[in-house]
């Protein structure tokens, strides 16, 4: 269902050999990707089946000048939610993740397969399925196959043999791991906090602070996708980001408290 490791395979592929001198190739989650500097009668590719594609492409189509396949080689999965709605509830399935040690790998695979990764929700659907009626988008089904520069456009040959001459390919998936970001890089390069499996941080699983690697709580408290292991899947929205913060500020108001006790027994 999810085509993360093809389409970073592919992307790195393209731009190793384009050097991104002449045919654009990017993917949507690069800083410099700009969906309003497309070409008002360019020809793009994207590629994924996902709700990034399916709103990217359906975003760029509204200009009639443009020419949109999208390349979905899996069939589309319809979710209204990132997960069981079991997940919001945290207090009770959140202990099947904290039986495993922190930062495993048994954490992180019981959370990607708990999230509904690859999907996109029904309205997101709707939109998509009136664009392909409306032949707004056209689908392409085989996976791509080949990819090459000509003369300033990106030449698309799939398995099923079927080509596409484009101005611009864009993946439009998530790719790697969540913690392969600059800052992840830089702090455990350069600090002295503990990370697991892939990279991940090793949290305290009360408090959300990352530990140490002498086994001490840091001051860096984390949320979002870093927090997965410790909330589970819906860590990333905003369901998860009130459960970090009611984490965050309990431990900050417990050790404010103890500060203040002691303050009081100083002044007694």
């Amino acid at each position: 269902m999810d085509n993360s490791p093809y389409v970073g395979q592919l992307l790195q592929r393209l731009e190793e050999e384009f050097n991104n001198e002449h045919a654009s190739v990017t993917h949507v989650w690069e800083p410099t990707f700009d969906p309003n500097a497309i070409g008002e009668t360019s020809s793009v590719g994207i590629v994924s089946g996902s709700i990034t594609a399916a709103q990217l492409a359906t975003r760029v189509a509204q200009l009639p000048g443009r020419d949109v396949v999208l390349f979905a080689r899996s069939p589309f999965c319809i979710e209204t939610l990132e997960a069981s709605t079991d997940w919001m509830h945290f207090s009770g399935v959140t202990e099947k993740l904290h039986v495993h040690p922190p930062a495993s790998r048994a954490r992180e695979e019981l959370v990607s397969k708990a999230r509904y990764d690859g999907t996109m929700p029904p309205y997101v659907f709707r939109r998509l399925q009136q664009a392909l009626e409306r032949e707004q988008v056209e689908l392409e089904r085989s996976e791509i196959a080949v990819a090459t520069e000509a003369g300033g456009t990106v030449v698309v040959t799939c398995r099923d043999g079927s080509a596409f001459c484009l101005d611009e390919l864009i993946c439009a998936t998530g790719f790697g791991s969540p913690y392969d970001g600059e800052l992840f890089c830089h702090l455990r390069q350069q600090s002295a906090l503990q990370t697991g499996y892939r990279g991940t941080p090793v949290l305290d699983d009360d408090t959300l602070r990352w530990m140490r690697q002498d086994e001490t709580p840091s001051r860096i408290a984390v949320s979002g996708v870093a927090a997965q292991q410790v909330l589970g899947p819906f860590a990333r929205n905003v369901i998860g980001a009130r459960r970090a913060g009611e984490l965050i500020a309990g431990f900050l108001e417990s050790e404010l408290t103890d500060e203040q006790r002691g303050i009081s027994r100083l002044g007694m």
